[in-house]
């Protein structure tokens, strides 16, 4: 890895669990790519989701209690995501690809 790369690991280290106990893949976002990279809604910056958020989400997910903004239920745990620059909406990462879809976007109000 450059030093063009953001590294966005969920655990300390590549195959390891975290604290929660939780092993999630690494996911490396190109710095160029995240610096243009933004809120298709209101074309403010996103930034990678820290690891505290990613697990309340996870946790309120098993719950069946987030929705995304179409409605929809989230059924899936969250590997990574990007969050708006206001901190209201989360774009979820799925298989190393930022979903930047305004319906896919999970309003964050539901974790607070």
């Amino acid at each position: 890895m450059g030093g063009d790369s953001v590294w966005r690991p969920n655990s300390p280290q590549p195959g390891l669990a975290n604290r929660h106990g939780i092993c999630h893949p690494v996911v490396v976002i190109e710095k160029r790519m995240l610096d243009i990279l933004v809120c298709p809604d209101n074309k403010t910056p996103l930034s990678p989701a820290d690891e505290q958020l990613l697990a309340r989400l996870n946790r309120a997910i098993s719950a069946g209690q987030i929705e995304n903004r179409g409605g929809h239920p989230v059924d899936e745990p969250l590997q990574d995501g990007l969050v708006r620059q206001d901190k209201t909406l989360l774009y979820p990462i799925i298989d190393e690809i930022p979903v930047l879809l305004t319906d896919e976007a999970i309003p964050l109000e539901q974790v607070e």
